[in-house]
């Protein structure tokens, strides 16, 4: 079963996590949120701070493993020496032994990230039709989101940024927010994003949603009138992005 050990949203970033056994070994983060009101004021979504062992569990998935480099060894060579049977004559002195040279090791190249996904419209199609249902179950009055191309397309290049170079955050590596990945696909008024990671079907990552209160308020939202989604199945990264 799923256990949410915590979960914490802030005005900037949120974060928590789900504690899940993956075939690969590698746990699910507990999707992050993130939102913005209709004057373009970060909403924060949740006042609780998130435990210690979930900044552990965010820290330690979110950073790169290190990649340790082996400094070339080198043995120095042991010398034995049997006495000569004793003679009249001096022996000659025992020559010095030969120390062999170190071979240089060759750096190790590092493995190649892997390369982006193209969008997956079987799973995002999926998330978007879940999303809407539960917008027609739980706020029938707002109506359905309209998927939007410039959010989709902001959304699997963060999903699939996210997973070439093994980090989870609404901040991406350039240090862009969501808004700003957004408005750089033409799209004039962001307003939310969720994200996940490791939760591998549609069903899966939206039950995960549902069950935080942050997600949740992105996904029923009044206000947002629009929305992208992407996935990279390389450790399975979701994004949601919402606009007004």
């Amino acid at each position: 079963m799923v256990s949410l050990t915590a979960l914490a949203a802030g005005a900037a970033i949120a974060g928590g996590a789900t504690i899940l056994a993956l075939p690969s070994g590698k746990s699910p983060q507990v999707p992050l949120v993130m939102g913005y009101d209709g004057a373009n004021n970060a909403r924060q979504t949740d006042e609780s701070p998130p435990s210690d062992s979930a900044k552990a569990l965010s820290a330690e998935s979110s950073s790169p493993g290190a990649t340790g480099s082996t400094s070339p060894t080198t043995s120095s060579a042991t010398s034995s020496s049997s006495a000569p049977p004793s003679s009249g004559s001096p022996s000659p002195p025992p020559s010095s032994p030969t120390q062999p040279s170190p071979s240089p090791t060759q750096p190790q190249q590092p493995a190649p990230p892997p390369p982006p996904q193209a969008p997956n419209a079987g799973l995002a199609g999926e998330v978007v039709q879940l999303v809407n249902q539960a917008r027609s179950q739980f706020v029938p009055a707002c109506g359905a989101l309209t998927v939007d191309d410039r959010l989709t397309r902001a959304a699997q290049k963060h999903s699939s940024d996210m997973a070439a170079q093994d980090y989870f955050s609404h901040t991406s590596k350039d240090d862009r927010t969501f808004a700003d990945r957004i408005r750089a696909e033409g799209y004039p008024r962001p307003g939310g994003e969720n994200i996940a990671q490791g939760q591998r079907s549609a069903k899966a990552v939206m039950d995960a949603w549902m069950k935080s209160d942050g997600h949740r308020e992105n996904i029923l939202r009044c206000g947002f009138k629009t929305i992208g989604v992407g996935v990279d199945t390389n450790d399975f990264y979701w994004t949601q992005n919402f606009g007004f």
